[in-house]
């Protein structure tokens, strides 16, 4: 999983990425090397690749053609065409409204992003959540739609890497362990979480890719203020014809359905809803994104 939007003065933030079996992650991961290799680069950041700088800096129009043809075929051959149908990955991808994020009350931003309300009268909250960090409300939501709708056996479980965000880390792990205990179904199956580099775990560079068409999507629908087709980059990282996926927007109506669904109660800390309970798997809160083709 990586993230996209954390900036100072972003209108979204993003959490994205995906959910595979191993056997299909060290696949992915080989021939994501070699195109690497290919191309003598240290490392894929899409930011950087879109505005032709760092590595890509003076790359011509025709080199940065075959590398992303090259890229995302890799991508398709390493996740799509290799192995059973349903081995598939599940890709993911959480989008915060931030506007609506900070129209929410401290309180109410503590409680969505892991605070403690205390029992005693005396101190309000015994942690206090990040009420300025939308982040750990999608972080949230990543894992538990891995573990929920990625896994497909009982005895499976799910490991996760999230790229290294130092002034995220602490908080995240913390987090992690709440989820665990309130969660039953979710703590037996959720396995290491680990902050790497995407220049050592190889395929943040794939989720990095995914956070940043996320993004971009989403910056032009608030742009235009209206539905808007993925870009051709989308269309593969985030495919149609892959079944599995969760592409989940939480605005300001999707945040007080949450709210509503586990308002804030004394010595406790908020709950994702049962998805078990709602129709269609779709969770009370959020909404599908729609993505309508050119």
């Amino acid at each position: 999983m990586d993230e996209s939007g954390i900036h100072e003065g972003s209108h979204i933030c993003v959490v994205a990425g995906f959910i595979a079996p191993l056997t299909l992650c060290r696949a992915l991961e080989a021939k994501w090397r070699t195109v690497l290799n290919i191309y003598g680069i240290k490392f894929f950041h899409a930011k950087e690749f879109a505005n032709g700088s760092g590595q890509f800096l003076g790359w011509k129009n025709d080199r940065k053609q075959k590398f992303l043809q090259d890229a995302l075929g890799t991508i398709i051959d390493g996740f799509y065409l290799t192995g059973p149908q349903k081995r598939r990955p599940l890709s993911i991808a959480i989008a915060i409204h931030i506007s609506d994020f900070k129209a929410l009350s401290i309180d109410q931003r503590r409680w969505l992003t892991g605070g403690l309300l205390a029992k005693s009268e005396n101190v309000k909250w015994k942690t206090s959540g990040a009420p300025n960090k939308p982040y750990f409300l999608a972080f949230q939501q990543c894992v538990i739609d891995a573990i929920r709708f990625g896994l497909k056996e009982h005895s499976e479980r799910a490991h996760f890497v999230f790229d290294r965000q130092s002034e995220f880390e602490r908080s995240a792990l913390s987090l992690c362990d709440a989820m665990r205990s309130q969660h039953k179904d979710i703590g037996s199956k959720m396995g290491e979480i680990v902050f790497s580099s995407k220049e050592t775990a190889i395929l943040l560079q794939v989720a990095d890719f995914m956070a940043y068409e996320a993004y971009q999507h989403k910056i032009r629908e608030l742009k235009y203020k209206r539905p808007q087709p993925l870009s051709d980059n989308a269309h593969i990282l985030f495919n149609d014809w892959n079944a599995k996926r969760r592409l989940i927007s939480i605005d300001g109506k999707q945040l007080d359905a949450l709210l509503n669904e586990c308002p804030m109660r004394p010595g406790q800390r908020f709950r994702w809803p049962n998805e078990s309970l709602h129709p269609k798997h779709i969770p009370l809160g959020a909404k599908v994104v729609r993505f309508p083709r050119d």
